[in-house]
This record gives structure tokens, sequence and C-alpha cells, in this order.
């Protein structure tokens, strides 16, 4: 008698799980995300659907034409987690991603520059 109602309750368990599972909005990185960082610079980031991305350091007027920096590199996800390596068109500057806590419209983590120096962001999809 013990068996069918442990089954079945195991199955109701396995169901709601995999819905819960199913209904959870997993990270996705395309899209327009705008930001903030610590190193007192706004930080804007376009990941395109091949896999290219472009991320704009911003000063106080928002303005992605008049960026302190612009990079373009390239993106990857992995188990939700956002990596992406930019370079200058002189292959001078670098920067280097990666994320800590992703959500389905909001990122946050470090970036690197010139591997010396080293800083948190955070940024939300627009």
């Amino acid at each position: 008698m013990k068996t069918p109602i442990v089954t079945m309750l195991a199955l109701v368990s396995v169901f709601f799980y995999k819905k819960e599972y199913e209904d959870a909005a997993q990270f996705t990185a395309t899209g327009y995300w705008k930001g903030s960082s610590s190193a007192s610079a706004g930080i804007n980031i376009l990941n395109r659907a091949d896999g290219t991305s472009r991320i704009y350091f911003l000063a106080s007027n928002l303005d992605t034409a008049t960026a302190v920096k612009k990079l373009d590199g390239r993106y990857t996800v992995n188990n939700d987690v956002f990596r992406s390596h930019y370079i200058d068109s002189a292959a001078i500057d670098f920067i280097d991603v990666q994320t800590s806590h992703t959500t389905s419209n909001s990122m946050d983590g470090i970036f690197f520059m010139d591997t010396s120096r080293a800083f948190t962001f955070e940024a939300i999809k627009e």
C-alpha cells in the first residue's frame, strides 16, 4: 500500500520541479545593456546574436557616440555565465568581462582592463 503512495508523491514532486525549472527565465546575453562600474564610468554593452559585442565606457552624458572608449569583441554564455573579450582596433587596449550573477534582465560581475586593473560592474537589459 505504501509503494503506490510513495510513487505518486515522487511523480508529483518531479512534475512540479520540472515545471518550476522550465518557468524560470534563463539568461540571454543578446541585446543592449546599460550599467555602471566602479571605474567611475557608465558601461554599456551591445551583444548581437552572432556572438559579436561592443562595450562602451561613457562619460556623464551617456551618449555612445561620445564614449570615452569603444571596443569590439566576442562573447560566450555557458551555464548563465557571460564572458567577453574586447580589443581596440590598434590591438593595444583590451578588456575581459565575466559575470558573477545573471538574471533574465540583469548581470553583474568584474572586468579587467589591460590585465592590471579590475573593476566591478552591474547592468540592466534595455
